[in-house]
Formats: structure tokens, sequence, C-alpha cells
């Protein structure tokens, strides 16, 4: 079953009012960039994932390169710039 992703509209302003070109691409449901990538047979470099930060004014939201790791040097991961601790 394919399932079309349907972003919030509010990224897809954000991409057109800052006209950055994007694709929106049919694939199965997955729960992860590396899944997606996967699914799609590209690398995941390029698909994007989004996180939420909680930051004293409020909520951030961060789109990043799916192969980036965040949050757990345990595994090898980095911390993003700004925000080491």
């Amino acid at each position: 079953m394919i399932v079309r992703p349907a972003p919030p509209r509010t990224v897809i302003e954000h991409l057109e009012e800052a006209r950055v070109p994007y694709d929106l691409i049919p694939h199965p449901r997955t729960e992860t960039a590396l899944a997606e990538a996967k699914a799609l047979g590209i690398a995941a470099r390029t698909v994007a994932k989004t996180i939420v930060l909680t930051t004293p004014e409020g909520f951030l939201r961060a789109v990043l390169p799916g192969s980036d790791r965040l949050g757990d040097r345990r595994r090898g991961s980095r911390p993003l710039p700004g925000l080491e601790q």
C-alpha cells in the first residue's frame, strides 16, 4: 500500500515562501528517515527529517538531512551546532 505523505501545510508554505525546491514522493509508511530512503531506493542524505525542539520561546522546527544522527553520543551521533552541552 502506498501512502501519500501529507506534511503539515506550514512546512510547504515555508519552503514555497523561501523558494526552496522540493518534491513530494509517494512511498510506503515509514518510521525513520533511513527507512524512508530505503523504501524510495535513494541515499539517506537526499531525504529530510523534521525534528521539533523546545526553546524558552516555544517550539522550533528544524529540517535536517535524513543521514544526520542526533542526540546519542554513545552511538556516534553529533549534537546540533550551537546546541552542544
